[in-house]
């Protein structure tokens, strides 16, 4: 050992930066994903909506979001919003992928819902049901069935 030399003085084993750097990227991954399924499950909704407002406000946050590059998205939201809000790199970061995830898991919903037969709201509602509720018990468990596929096999999550 040689004097001022900091690997012979620690004690123990550390996590080094590629460690530090691989749990930082899970947590923004899980993060991220978490909050683009619920902001992607809403677009969804909003997508398939009768109401023209939901519908078109979803429209165009799926259009703008998908139509620009990631990249553009991540400059964006931490040297804009994050200075705006005070945002720290890492509340941004994972701002930027849930918003840019959530847009093509809008889309994967409203292609799952749009895939389930149009006959069983008919008959949910017949039975008594209000909207929100024939979505919520027979049309999304259904359309969970048909979305898990191309969620897992989707690149952007």
């Amino acid at each position: 050992m040689f004097e001022g030399n900091t690997l012979g003085k620690k004690s123990g084993i550390s996590a080094g930066p590629l460690a530090i750097g691989l749990w930082v990227t899970l947590k923004i991954s899980a993060l991220s994903l978490v909050f683009a399924l619920v902001l992607g499950l809403v677009a969804g909704l909003g997508r398939v909506s009768h109401n023209p407002t939901a519908r078109d406000l979803a429209a165009v946050y799926v259009e703008v979001i998908r139509g620009t590059p990631l990249l553009v998205q991540i400059f964006i939201f931490y040297f804009f919003l994050g200075t705006v809000l005070s945002l720290s790199a890492f509340a941004a970061g994972v701002a930027a992928l849930a918003v840019f995830t959530g847009a093509y898991v809008a889309e994967i919903v409203r292609a799952g819902i749009q895939a389930v037969p149009r006959g069983q709201m008919e008959a949910a509602r017949s039975l008594g049901m209000s909207v929100p509720q024939a979505m919520r018990h027979v049309i999304l468990p259904q359309a969970l069935k048909k979305t898990l596929p191309p969620l897992a096999g989707s690149s952007s999550i």
